[in-house]
């Protein structure tokens, strides 16, 4: 390959593309490298609420008690 006939331009073009490439990796990279500080930061301001059990619930004994009621008559 002869480089003496590539134009400056596209030589421009490909360094221009290939620092562009550098720099949206570099900043990927940064904000990865810097999440877990922002995160422990973030979660200082914001806590996290504590965990609450949710309400006890007595649907299962209710769908039990109807599904016995119906097969006790539908048995009968």
């Amino acid at each position: 390959m002869d480089f003496n006939s590539i134009d400056t331009e596209y030589l421009q073009l490909a360094m221009t593309g290939m620092t562009v490439v550098f720099a949206a990796l570099t900043l990927i990279a940064v904000f990865i490298y810097s999440l877990p500080r922002v995160l422990a930061v973030i979660e200082g301001i914001f806590p996290t609420p504590p965990h609450q059990l949710p309400p006890e619930n007595d649907e299962d004994e209710r769908a039990a008690a109807v599904g016995f009621v119906l097969h006790h008559h539908r048995t009968q």
